[in-house]
């Protein structure tokens, strides 16, 4: 056996490392991806009916989340949308406005941009 070969004991050793670290690369991406989506949630159950929309837009601007607005203007209640995507995995928040007030925000599961 020359000195670079492996000896065939090693061989199973080195795969199992392999397939345990890979294993932890994708448990800890699962939990990022589990924690943005829940911070994005937690964003569109948190903004209430009559809080300001400035407020919305301040708090969202923090998490780097634009909105863009859905309703033509002028059009009452106007609605925004802020999304986020996750891996392949995309959600949006529409939150529709009166008067500058939130009225209501929804949260649903966005398909595939193309």
């Amino acid at each position: 056996m020359s000195e670079d070969e492996v000896p065939r004991r090693h061989v199973p050793l080195l795969v199992v490392a392999v397939l345990v670290i890979g294993g932890l690369a994708a448990w800890s991406w699962r939990g990022r991806i589990t924690d943005e989506y829940k911070s994005f949630k937690n964003f569109c159950a948190a903004t209430r009916g009559g809080e300001p929309w400035t407020q919305v837009k301040d708090r969202a601007r923090e998490k780097g989340w634009e909105p863009v607005r859905q309703s033509r203007d002028g059009v009452q209640p106007e609605e925004w949308l802020f999304t986020h995507e996750f891996s392949s995995y995309r959600v949006g928040c529409v939150v529709s406005l009166s008067k500058g007030r939130v009225v209501t925000t929804r949260l649903g599961e966005l398909p595939d941009a193309e």
